[in-house]
């Protein structure tokens, strides 16, 4: 990578009440008598447990970095609450390999604090962190705990939608966290939360996302006066008090259960007892197999639960690809590897949930498979998108409708299945095509195809030159 000395100035509190430039240390021709190399599997935390330490004593770092696929560097100023310096640093490394450090400093302690930030990073200390956040969807009030683990909890928030069943909905996050510091603690509580809302949006079928902080919108209201004011105002729900510490059990009333039988292909729907969200019985046990999976597969898992959070996100203006996104979130969980390049959707779901279940989408008139096809390569509809839906029509075709609706229910049991089973998916043999069978062997048919066209020139000649 060739370093380049940016041209933008930085300004940065200095911890006495004004502005300190930051400076591209990596430039200067100044003697780095401190050195330091961080092993690969230190290096990627090293700077985090850096700033951590520095903050423990009031101490600012001010960084200036250049990034690159290759290889990253960068300097650091460490200044102290008064805005003195107490330590510069620049530091490089490549791809997958070590943390090379260089530093400079007039206290006689920075050699010392260096080797203290090493070892904690080595030995991965940490410390738990309460941490809480919001989720939201739209459907009926959550009005209890439910305990996903001893240090996950979903709680209800204090006031609810009372003006219909059916509303705008929050479900609270309560964790605690393992983290270097306060700042890593949340960022990993916020990619918590994000997988908290793809599981909960697969399992309730219902779409669960994290709020966008800072959205502002117009919102009117009705006045008693008949007139609708209108006025733009901050969304979103906002606690008026929250714990400072992780809630005891039995804060709330349990979350009530429903007994679900699996695979789950029924419709959803509410009658006139449903007053408030009920999960399935088997929630807790589902986030408990989800993260016993290991790495890659529940990365599988939020892959393929995104694109169905996705799907419920995009509908319904985009039906069409609404639809493909389902039948996305089925190819998701196919094994990685050639073995599996052929197999689509109907044979994933063939695998999980039954040859019935996915004859029942090859055959059904709207194709799962040619719709997200012609949507993601061609952009084409196969909803109604731009076309009027007339309340009062003589004759209508709900055959799109009845197959997204399946395809709903079919996506979200396998992905389900595929959970229960720990990411095991046994795909059935596809029947190799003549066309297939001709590419696969192109190679060999080719100069193959090639002397047999010159063995029956050559004949031919030979016969008329008698």
């Amino acid at each position: 990578m060739v370093k380049k000395k940016s041209g933008v100035v930085i300004l940065t509190p200095d911890g006495a009440g004004g502005l300190a430039p930051v400076s591209d240390l990596r430039f200067e021709s100044a003697i780095w008598p401190i050195r330091r190399e961080i092993d690969p599997d230190d290096a990627e935390h090293w700077l985090t447990y850096l700033n951590a330490e520095s903050r423990k004593r009031g101490w600012g770092c001010q960084s200036l970095g250049q990034m690159d696929h290759a290889e990253n560097s960068g300097s650091i100023t460490i200044r102290d609450n008064q805005g003195g310096e107490r330590l510069v640093i620049t530091w490089e490394r490549k791809r997958s390999g070590p943390l090379r450090v260089f530093a400079r400093s007039a206290d006689n302690d920075a050699s010392v604090f260096l080797d203290e930030v090493t070892a904690r990073c080595h030995a991965r200390v940490t410390e738990c962190f309460y941490c809480r956040g919001l989720l939201e969807y739209n459907g009926l009030a959550w009005r209890g705990e439910l305990w996903l683990s001893n240090s996950l909890r979903l709680s209800a928030p204090s006031r609810q939608d009372g003006t219909a069943a059916i509303g705008p909905r929050g479900v609270f996050i309560d964790a605690e966290v393992d983290a270097i510091d306060r700042l890593q603690a949340n960022e990993s509580f916020d990619v918590l939360a994000r997988e908290v809302s793809v599981f909960l949006t697969v399992v309730l079928r219902t779409h669960v996302s994290v709020p966008q902080g800072g959205m502002r919108a117009w919102t009117w209201d009705l006045a008693s006066d008949g007139t609708t004011p209108c006025e733009v105002r901050n969304l979103g729900y906002i606690e008026s008090s929250n714990p400072t510490a992780m809630p005891a059990p039995g804060g709330q009333q349990p979350l009530p259960t429903k007994a679900i039988s699996r695979p789950d292909l029924s419709l959803n729907g509410i009658g006139p007892t449903d007053t408030e969200m009920q999960v399935p019985d088997d929630t807790v046990a589902l986030w408990e197999a989800f993260r016993r999976l290991p790495a890659n597969k529940r990365r599988d898992f939020l892959q393929a639960g995104t694109l169905y959070q996705l799907g419920f996100e995009l509908f319904p203006k985009y039906r069409t690809a609404s639809f493909a996104f389902m039948v996305a979130a089925c190819e998701a969980l196919k094994p990685p590897g050639r073995d599996s390049q052929r197999h689509n959707a109907y044979d994933v779901v063939e695998a999980l949930l039954g040859k019935p279940i996915a004859d029942a989408l090859r055959t059904h008139r709207i194709r799962p498979q040619d719709v997200r096809s012609v949507q993601f390569h061609r952009g084409e509809f196969r909803a109604d998108e731009f076309v009027p839906r007339s309340f009062l029509t003589s004759f209508y075709d709900p055959s799109f409708d009845e197959a997204m609706r399946k395809m709903f229910r079919t996506a979200q049991a396998t992905i389900i299945e595929w959970l229960r089973r720990s990411g095991v998916v046994r795909l059935p043999e596809v029947r190799q095509t003549r066309r297939r069978w001709v590419k696969k062997h192109a190679l060999i048919l080719l100069p193959v195809a090639f002397l047999t066209g010159a063995a029956i020139a050559f004949i031919a000649t030979v016969v008329r030159g008698r």
